[in-house]
């Protein structure tokens, strides 16, 4: 069984001493350690006791019922664009095959944090490897087509992902026009190729996955202190439940989270 390669930090400064944190080659995400790599798609149908094999048949059935009840200023995309329909269901909760990443390691490391009790990580995936791998398994032209902005929409995303013979991959996507949570969290989703399989046996099938230069597993075994210093740091670079949820409940769960760093530091 294939497994990440993985190392531990300790403190904010252990973070700021990792090195792929000031290359532009990697993307990140933050969560609880006792979560596995999954979508919401992949949650949902174990809640209900659903074989993954039924996974296709529900999403399509997900999609049809949110196009049909959708309507936004943006219903035409919605409609036109599958991608762009799983990233607003993917944005308001709906189960989607779509797994939120970011470009930002500090943005990974506050989602790791905030709601932590040093039981944390941080998945770190070098986009060059994943780019080199998911096109030996699907081919060139297939991506080509993706990148292409005549065929960016359903003319090449149904074929990559919605086959009857799907592959086993995950890929980094973002739809054309993006929604503002996306912009302000410098967000991007990998998206998986097979449903019918969970996400990390997708990721697995990529070649190279287990060597340090392709996934890294950030262990965040911060004590509180540590914790709390780097909510700290991060809160300086404006990097909080409320910049990046703007609007009324993003600032009413920040006075929540914030409560530990005011007892702390209240005297500084």
């Amino acid at each position: 069984m294939k497994s990440f390669f993985s190392q531990e930090i300790r403190s904010w400064q252990d973070f700021l001493k990792l090195p792929h944190i000031s290359e532009d080659a990697w993307v990140y995400r933050g969560q609880s350690r006792d979560w596995q790599l999954k979508t919401s798609l992949e949650r949902a149908c174990e809640q209900s006791a659903i074989d993954l094999r039924h996974a296709p048949a529900i999403e399509k059935a997900l999609i049809d019922n949110f196009r049909r009840r959708y309507d936004g200023n943006d219903r035409q995309f919605v409609n036109d664009d599958t991608l762009y329909c799983l990233a607003l269901m993917q944005h308001h909760g709906a189960p989607t095959r779509l797994l939120d990443w970011t470009y930002s390691p500090y943005i990974a490391l506050y989602f790791a944090l905030e709601k932590s009790e040093g039981n944390s990580v941080i998945w770190c995936l070098n986009q060059k490897w994943w780019m080199a791998s998911a096109r030996r398994i699907v081919g060139d032209e297939r991506f080509e087509q993706r990148n292409r902005y005549e065929t960016r929409k359903d003319a090449s995303f149904i074929p990559l992902y919605m086959t009857i013979r799907p592959y086993k991959m995950v890929y980094l996507e973002n739809p054309y026009f993006f929604n503002s949570r996306l912009n302000i969290q410098q967000g991007v989703f990998l998206c998986t190729g097979d449903v019918t399989s969970p996400y990390q046996d997708n990721l697995k099938a990529l070649e190279g996955c287990s060597d340090a230069g392709a996934v890294i597993k950030i262990d965040c075994e911060m004590r509180t202190e540590n914790r709390l210093q780097a909510l700290k740091e991060l809160n300086r670079m404006n990097i909080h439940r409320e910049s990046l949820f703007p609007g009324l409940d993003g600032f009413a769960q920040a006075l929540a989270l914030r409560l530990g760093m005011y007892l702390k530091f209240q005297n500084e």
